[in-house]
């Protein structure tokens, strides 16, 4: 187990872990230990991964297998703190609310005796859901991080969440200043706008003995938001004019069947090919075998949206020359025709102009792709940004 003093632990109160965690957090909760805080992990859901529960940090379980444990927590603070007790069970009636207040007892027990001062969770799902039970019941204090669904999407009792969390951090400005325009001030400024950033020895400029083979690169889960179709149809657009191009999506998701039709709607079979998701170790080389990044991501009519997807950094980061949609958050990485190209949402006709432009100036795209990594080396770097996050976490600690 870790041996990091107290003041310099953390709770991580996960919704997936270790399968199905987002690389971010990931790469924060790494960084985090390396500069010598010790990181315990919550997961509201075990997932294995690949049949295996392969673990970085140190986890706390509130499985099946720890069932005396989980029973004795709930009677320990049944007798102990009956009124915050009945109080979280009360709030968390639901079938879901019940699953996280069966788990949160044993996760505050755990971080007590750990003697753990800080919680933090990610997205403000179940996880923050646990957090504030997990904080009532012991009296530590929980901060949260939000990104993009949990604010605009499928927020959740965001309003008590934000005036319960000691402070809130988010990934891009425009989340702040949404915040300020539905809650006020107040709640407001509680929140610190630290970007994810891009680790930059892993993602950085070279060159591949095969040369770049494909032409249009783009990576993201295959959900409505990331507009894979307006791209599959700005293929078509460019096949009509004559223009042969390979494609590459590579992503999991909902829309999958959805994409497929309609490349085989518009003949595109030869053009544009989906494949599976690929290890985080993976994606350097396959970035460094492509020409350009496309991710043409859009506002749902639902109002789902993306933070500044990873992706988009990770690409720049490469040297590549990306395109993408003119919406808020994402016009916070890139300046348009400086950094980057930004088109209309929903507008495969300006997003084949673009591609069409770029692959036929070679100059262009060196030239887009050098600024493109300057401008993630300036101001997304992850190392930064994590350091960032930390003083954040020991400063809220020391006024405890």
């Amino acid at each position: 187990m870790d041996q990091a003093p107290n003041d310099k632990k953390i709770a991580y109160i996960l919704g997936n872990y270790p399968g199905k965690i987002e690389t971010f957090v990931l790469n924060e909760m790494k960084e985090l230990e390396r500069i010598g805080v010790g990181v315990y992990v919550c997961p509201i859901h075990h997932i294995p991964v690949n049949g295996k529960g392969k673990v970085e940090f140190n986890p706390i379980y509130a499985e099946p297998f720890n069932l005396p444990g989980i029973i004795l927590s709930h009677l320990s603070f049944m007798l102990a703190r009956p009124v915050p007790y009945l109080r979280c069970l009360l709030i968390n009636r639901s079938y879901g609310g019940k699953l996280v207040f069966w788990k949160s007892a044993y996760f505050a027990r755990a971080i007590k005796k750990l003697g753990i001062q800080h919680i933090h969770a990610h997205f403000g799902w179940t996880a923050a859901d646990s957090a504030r039970v997990v904080s009532r019941l012991i009296g530590v204090p929980f901060s949260l991080s939000l990104h993009a669904a949990d604010i605009y999407y499928l927020p959740d009792k965001l309003g008590r969440k934000l005036k319960e969390a000691k402070f809130v951090l988010t990934c891009v400005k425009n989340n702040k200043e949404y915040i300020r325009r539905t809650f006020g001030d107040s709640l407001a400024d509680k929140v610190d706008v630290v970007y994810h950033g891009v680790d930059l020895e892993t993602f950085s400029p070279r060159s591949v003995a095969l040369g770049r083979a494909v032409d249009v690169l783009s990576i993201g889960n295959l959900v409505e938001k990331k507009g894979h179709c307006y791209l599959i149809e700005a293929c078509g657009i460019l096949k009509r004019k004559g223009i042969s191009l390979r494609c590459l999506i590579i992503g999991e998701g909902p829309e999958k069947e959805r994409l497929i039709n309609i490349i085989n709607e518009l003949g595109l079979g030869g053009m544009v090919e989906i494949q599976p998701r690929r290890p985080q170790n993976e994606l350097p080389q396959v970035y460094a075998g492509s020409k350009i990044f496309v991710l043409p991501s859009f506002i749902t009519d639902k109002g789902d949206r993306d933070g500044i997807p990873n992706v988009l950094a990770e690409a720049m980061a490469m040297g590549l020359p990306v395109v993408t949609s003119d919406v808020p958050n994402i016009s916070e990485l890139i300046e348009h025709d400086k950094d980057g190209i930004l088109v209309r949402q929903k507008d495969p006709e300006a997003l084949a102009e673009a591609i069409e432009r770029l692959l036929n100036d070679g100059k262009k795209r060196g030239a887009i792709g050098k600024m493109a990594r300057e401008k993630v080396e300036n101001e997304f770097d992850a190392r930064k940004h994590i350091k960032r996050v930390a003083e954040v976490f020991l400063q809220h600690q020391t006024s405890n």
